[in-house]
Formats: structure tokens, sequence, C-alpha cells
């Protein structure tokens, strides 16, 4: 897990997955134990799905799908020169279809507009404001962003970048842990 301050950080995040410890009882450690079920980190399992074995999330950000009943795009994107929005959806592997992102970005660089919320509560995450939206695709390499994992992630800058939740939460978070 990680501990965000109240300053601006610079770093790549591929999902948050916050639940109200008010109502639902989550333990991280838990999810850690069985960590490989989630994140696929050591063979392709696809099943069970975070959001499947640890349902109730306020809200749950991610570029890989979380949930078999979450049905949406992960992503909104628009490239920098302010040409038209694209919804970017997950392959087939439930992963986020960086075909299409990378088609979409050609030698632009794509910054997210939206991500959607698989949790169900639709608490979209949005940043109308282009010079404070987060970077997830370099136009001049082309190349999707990625974490440590070399999983796609997406880039804030440390400075301005957010995206902001109709439930008053954002990102990156502020005195908030991420799994």
């Amino acid at each position: 897990g990680k501990r965000i301050g109240s300053n601006p950080v610079n770093a790549v995040y591929q999902e948050f997955v916050l639940w109200n410890t008010s109502t639902h009882i989550i333990s991280r450690a838990d999810i850690k134990t069985n960590i490989n079920t989630f994140y696929n980190i050591y063979n392709p399992t696809l099943s069970p799905l975070l959001l499947n074995s640890y349902p109730g999330a306020a809200a749950a950000y991610s570029l890989r799908q979380l949930s078999t009943s979450y049905t949406g795009s992960s992503i909104l994107v628009q490239d920098n020169v302010g040409g038209a929005t694209k919804a970017i959806d997950f392959d087939a592997n439930g992963n986020l279809n960086t075909a299409e992102l990378i088609a979409y970005g050609g030698a632009n660089d794509v910054f997210v507009v939206a991500w959607y919320d698989q949790s169900g509560n639709n608490n979209v995450a949005l940043q109308p404001s282009a010079a404070s939206r987060p970077k997830i695709y370099d136009g001049t390499t082309g190349a999707v962003i990625v974490d440590a994992n070399g999983k796609p992630a997406v880039s804030f800058d440390g400075s301005n970048d957010a995206l902001n939740s109709t439930s008053n939460v954002s990102m990156p978070l502020n005195n908030a842990i991420a799994i």
C-alpha cells in the first residue's frame, strides 16, 4: 500500500479501489495474501475478479476489469491537439485495450479526461481542464505509459494533474491508502 499526503504526487497508477470502512470490513492483508488471484502476476488467471470477491467498494478505478458485472469502458481520453474524445475499452483478457489507445494517439500525446468507476456507484473521476489531465500515452515514443511492472498506468505530473469524482474522491488521493 501507499499513503499519499496532501502534496501533489508525481507517480503512475494502474488502479485505485476504495472501500468505506465504516460500512465494509475489508482487510488489505487478505487481498495481499491472495494477490496473484486478483493481479495476475504469476500466471494468466483472470477469475475471480477483485470486486467479485470483495464487493462493496465506494469507488474502483482501474485499467483492467475488476468485476464481471462491469460492462463499460476503462477511460475516456483526448489527444494533446484537442481531437475528439475516445472511450478506451478492455481487451478480451480484461486489460486496457492498448492497441485501441495506440491507434487513437498515433504521434500525439494522450491524456485521461475521465476514469470510469467500476464499483457500480457511478463515481466517474473527471478532469475538464486539458492542462490538468494525467498522461497515459506518449506520442513521441509511441508507447503507453507503464508502471514499474510494465502494466499500463496513468501518470500524474506532481504539479497540477488530478481527476475529481462526483463523490468528492480525488486522485491523487489525500491521506488514502491505495492497494
